[in-house]
């Protein structure tokens, strides 16, 4: 009889990985909650205050997806030809930083595998993504909590071991490595591997050829990279930018219409400080290059 429920439960944890892979935006909403819940805000009364996910936030969990849908014969939603660098530009307060953190808590769920999330300083991991990682974390649904530790810089999943208890896997993690240290990511190689890079234009060039490197081999490899656009050169500017290079990235641009959360108070505000042609304002409020 035991060995009867061990095997249903072990079946329904089968079917709720496949799902979780092929239904990232479900994920988000039904187990991370990120939707309004009764008597609380929705996009349309308050963005500010709503759990709702943006679209552009649905397309970034979409276009992920599609990495692992194209690689399996699935029919993908956005992401058509399955590409596997993601390159995000974005204005102000469009909430990269916790939609990238939703990314993360999705990816681990979904593969036994590692996140790698990297910045131009570490204080800003700690800060700004970790922050966002045990946000995310404090609204999900209890069950998933149990997953997994959140620690000062790093998140471990748990498994089982040959005793039968819980144990932390090293290896499947969600790890942050400060880009001022570009030699620190070259030993990551898992077989599902998500490289984040959090504001892409500020990191050194030189952590490209290694992060290259340590995606350069596994089932599953994928690169994500998100930023305000505030240069046009370097290897973020190059993956929207350059005739040559961007068409290796699957390239997304938030801004107005894809995200109610920018205030549009503060866009009008800039608009009349600066000028709607203002190179502050294409940056700041409407996820533009400057000229």
């Amino acid at each position: 009889m035991q060995s009867t429920n061990l095997a249903k439960q072990v079946d329904l944890a089968v079917q709720y990985i496949q799902h979780v892979r092929n239904e990232p935006v479900w994920f988000a909403e039904e187990v991370l909650r990120h939707r309004a819940l009764e008597g609380e805000f929705t996009l349309e009364d308050d963005p500010a205050r709503s759990w709702e996910l943006d679209q552009w936030t649905k397309d970034l969990l979409e276009a992920t997806a599609d990495v692992w849908r194209k690689k399996n014969g699935i029919p993908t939603r956005i992401n058509h030809e399955g590409k596997s660098q993601l390159t995000v530009r974005s204005p102000h307060g469009s909430g990269k930083t916790h939609s990238a953190a939703i990314l993360c808590h999705w990816f681990n769920t979904a593969f036994p595998g590692r996140v790698v999330c990297t910045a131009p300083k570490l204080d800003q991991l700690r800060t700004r993504v970790w922050s966002a990682l045990r946000k995310v974390d404090a609204r999900a649904e209890a069950y998933h909590r149990t997953t997994h530790v959140i620690n000062d810089t790093s998140v471990f999943w748990y498994q089982v071991n040959d005793r039968g208890r819980l144990t932390e896997n090293k290896n499947w993690c969600i790890i942050a490595e400060t880009a001022s240290h570009p030699e620190s990511l070259a030993g990551h190689h898992e077989r599902h591997q998500l490289v984040l890079v959090e504001e892409a234009t500020g990191v050194s060039e030189a952590l490209y050829p290694v992060v290259f490197g340590a995606l350069s081999t596994g089932e599953l490899q994928i690169l994500v990279l998100i930023s305000n656009p505030t240069k046009r050169t370097g290897t973020f500017g190059a993956s929207h930018l350059s005739a040559k290079e961007a068409p290796n990235w699957f390239r997304m641009h938030v801004n107005l219409r894809n995200s109610k959360r920018i205030d549009r108070s503060y866009v009008a505000k800039m608009e009349t400080k600066y000028g709607k042609d203002s190179p502050v304002v294409a940056v700041r409020c409407y996820g533009e290059f400057p000229t």
